[in-house]
């Protein structure tokens, strides 16, 4: 066993680990701006898919271009998912202050959506 040779297990792993490593702080030096989430979970999960496959050509260039053609589309459906988080945690705050059966029912009905929502 040659511990200098590409193919090896330990260089291997070290290499995909330092490429997790590179893409994660990439998606959070993207995330500073909060409505840039969108686009950079999409570019960290492409980049990501390209590691595991073993078709990763440089990581930080890969997660750039996915950022770059995905820009658009993820970011429509990021300001979706927060416009619709912000409806039902409005919801919720207005039924924490309802009375009655039915606020109560649908109180848990919102944290049950808002759940699936983070999830």
């Amino acid at each position: 066993m040659n511990l200098l040779n590409e193919d090896n297990v330990v260089h291997v792993f070290l290499n995909k680990l330092g490429d997790i490593v590179i893409a994660n702080l990439l998606f959070i030096l993207c995330c500073i701006p909060v409505i840039t989430i969108g686009p950079s979970l999409t570019a960290l999960y492409h980049c990501m898919m390209r590691t595991v496959k073993g078709n990763n050509n440089g990581t930080t260039k890969t997660f750039f271009r996915a950022f770059k053609e995905n820009f658009k589309q993820s970011l429509i459906i990021w300001l979706l998912i927060l416009a619709a988080g912000a409806m039902i945690i409005l919801n919720i705050r207005f039924l924490l202050h309802a009375e009655g059966s039915a606020a109560h029912m649908l109180f848990y009905l919102s944290v049950g959506v808002l759940t699936l929502l983070i999830i």
